[in-house]
């Protein structure tokens, strides 16, 4: 009677060991499916870091430009206000020769 019992539980453990090689049969499938999918996101996820890089370099560009733009109006305001006079009081003096009420000094 040993014998047939021993039998029994030799088969029980060889059809356990079944179930497990073919649990890790399909484990093995899954995760090589899943190192491809995860491949795959990781060469897009590239992609978009190459984007979002470039877009935030082009940003910088802008913003150094903008920078440059501001700076030179500011220069440009405080040589505007002095050009300003300078051209106003040109423009008044030949306004004043022009309009021909001017006499020229007795020691010309």
């Amino acid at each position: 009677m040993p014998e047939v019992e021993r039998r029994r539980t030799d088969t029980a453990a060889h059809e356990r060991l079944d179930q497990l090689e073919r649990r890790f049969g399909a484990m093995e499938v899954e995760i090589q499916t899943n190192t491809r999918i995860t491949q795959e996101i990781r060469a897009h996820t590239d992609e978009m870091y190459e984007l979002f890089d470039g877009a935030r370099n082009g940003f910088r560009m802008i913003g150094s430009l903008g920078n440059f733009g501001l700076k030179t109006i500011e220069l440009g305001g405080k040589i505007a206000k002095p050009l300003i006079w300078i051209v106003a009081l040109f423009g008044a003096i030949l306004a004043y020769f022009k309009s021909g009420n001017f006499t020229l000094p007795p020691w010309h």
